[in-house]
Order: C-alpha cells, then structure tokens, then sequence
C-alpha cells in the first residue's frame, strides 16, 4: 500500500511533471499543492513545520532553524529555485549611489536580514565588490522572516522600520538610500518613477562576472522532508530525489528554445538557452549533493560570516546524506 505523503512547491517547469501526475514517486501517493506569497506556508509568523509532509523551503531559513536546534526537518538535495540576485538592489539616483562601494555609509531598507536573497546579496557585495555588512547602515522590518531569534555581530547597525508604507516608497521619499527586494522588481519601478533605479544597469553582465570568478550559481530553495518520516521509512527519500530529477528531467533546457520554433513569449530565447548552455557546460539545475557541496559551503559560511549560523554546520547535518544521485 502506498504511502500518503503531502508536498508542497511552487509550480515551475521543474516540477510541473509532479502536478500533473506524470511522475509519480515509488511507493507514495503524493499530493501535491501549490503554494504563493499568500500561503499561511511561507507566512513569516509560521514555523512550516506540521502543515505539509515535505515541502520547498527557503534554504537559509532552513539552515538557520537547524543551527538553532530546531531538527524537525531535514533536506533532500533538491533545489527548486536558484538565481543571481544583482538585479535586486535598487537605489534613488538623489542619494549618490552609481557603484556597490557607495554602499558604504548608506541606508538599505530590506522587509528581513535573514532569507536567502539578502545573505546572497551581502555575501556577493563583500567577496565582489568589498563591501561588509557592518559597512552598510541596515533599515528593516523585521530582523527575521518566520520570527526567530537571530543575533547579529556587534558592529552590523540595524533600524527597524515602521510598516506603514513598503520599502520603495521609503527609498522615493529618500529615507532610504537603497533597497534590496525578493521577488518582483518594486512596484514603483514598474511603475516608470525616476526616483528608483538598479544599481547595476547591466546587471546581467555583473551576474557573469560573479559566476565566472567564484563557478556559483546562488541556490535559494531547498525540499525538506519531516525527518520522523525519514526515521520511520528511510527509503522514501530515494523515491522522493528521483521523482524530482525525473519531473526536472521532462524539461529540459535543449527542448525549450530549440526545436525551431518559440515555444514562450520571449523573442531572444534561442540567444538565451545558448548563452546558457556556453556559459555553464552542464545542466545549471542538477540536483545532488556532490554536485552543489561548492554553493551550500559557501552559503553555510556567509550565514556563519553575517551572523545567521553561529555553530559549524555540515553538508551531512543538514542533508540526507548517501543518497543514489545517479539520476541527477
């Protein structure tokens, strides 16, 4: 008899196989549900821990829940969503700011200090451009995204904001000198305000140059399973990884762009599946744990470096290790 597993992610192309049913994990009836913004899962006031049985799960939270003692959860080396965050700073032209060095000095508004975007965006502004934590005057609304209790070093100076207006109307009103944001550009960008720029007018060509000097590509999401499942059937793991290396498998990038005609609405596709393809020489998305020790090393030590981790993590801590990663 199957096991009844519930699993929720946000529908991409890389799982879309597992909604539709077209991948099935052995041995599991999985009910999948999608989850937004909006979902009481990602709710900063929600520990995540008891409403589904695996779900994607912010990995610097994750990381941070277990440094903190907290083992109700363990991850697959899966990861649902990666991405270079050069894009996600924004600054008002009024306040001087052309390159990340004038960062120094500055305030930058972000909702939390703790997911995983900020640490990436911290993490790549010291060890690109030379610019620390404690060089950057740090206005939020939160210090943390689910409420943890998080202990910044001494000289990391931290503001809490009011939430009576988003961050971007802070940064047009000039209270702020710049913003770093999560998700879809600012609203008021969208919107054509002068007043709100990217710090990075090319940030496409700052995202290679990242990638070429350090070989990241910055992973932000996570699958975490209850680790009580993993105690009781240890071999739902190995199903649950290759389900998710099949549903990634049934898009792949060389079928996206390729087959001579466009497939999405984006008319330089082509030019984009063969720049990547040139640029990283294997599959940007591969799943495993030997395949990803380069970014989960490096994202362990700039949440150790900010801050976030205060004990020395493993890969093996934090994942489920021996894993058959033959198929991805």
């Amino acid at each position: 008899m199957a096991l009844e597993l519930s699993l929720s992610c946000l529908p991409s192309d890389r799982t879309y196989a597992l909604y539709d049913g077209g991948v099935q994990p052995a041995g599991i009836n999985l009910n999948v549900l999608p989850f937004g913004d909006d979902d009481p899962y990602w709710s900063w006031r929600k520990t995540r821990n008891h409403l589904f049985d695996v779900s994607e799960m912010s990995i610097s939270n994750y990381l941070i829940q277990l440094d903190q003692g907290n083992t109700d959860l363990i991850a697959l080396p899966v990861f649902l969503s990666r991405g270079f965050r050069h894009a996600n700073l924004f600054v008002n032209p009024a306040s001087g700011i052309h390159t990340p060095q004038d960062l120094k000095g500055k305030k930058v508004g972000m909702a939390f200090y703790d997911p995983t975007t900020p640490v990436w965006v911290r993490g790549f502004l010291q060890h690109q451009y030379g610019v620390s934590p404690s060089d950057i005057r740090w206005h939020l609304f939160e210090l943390s995204l689910k409420g943890m209790s998080i202990s910044l070093p001494a000289d990391v100076k931290v503001t809490i904001l009011s939430r009576q207006k988003p961050l971007d109307q802070w940064l047009v009103e000039g209270e702020i000198d710049a913003l770093i944001n999560a998700g879809q550009p600012p609203r008021l960008f969208q919107a054509g305000d002068p007043r709100i720029v990217p710090l990075f007018a090319d940030f496409h060509e700052e995202e290679l140059a990242f990638y070429r000097q350090f070989k990241l590509f910055p992973i932000i999401h996570t699958v975490v399973l209850k680790r009580h499942i993993h105690q009781q059937h240890p071999w739902v793991a190995q199903s649950l990884y290759d389900a998710f290396c099949q549903a990634k498998q049934a898009a792949p990038l060389s079928a996206m762009a390729l087959d001579g005609h466009l497939k999405y609405t984006l008319p330089l596709l082509h030019a984009y599946v063969e720049e990547t393809q040139a640029v990283f020489k294997r599959d940007p998305w591969i799943y495993g744990l030997s395949n990803n020790k380069p970014e989960i090393e490096t994202l362990i030590r700039y949440c150790r470096e900010q801050g976030l981790v205060k004990s020395g993590l493993s890969l093996e801590q934090a994942f489920i290790p021996d894993l058959n990663e033959a198929l991805c």
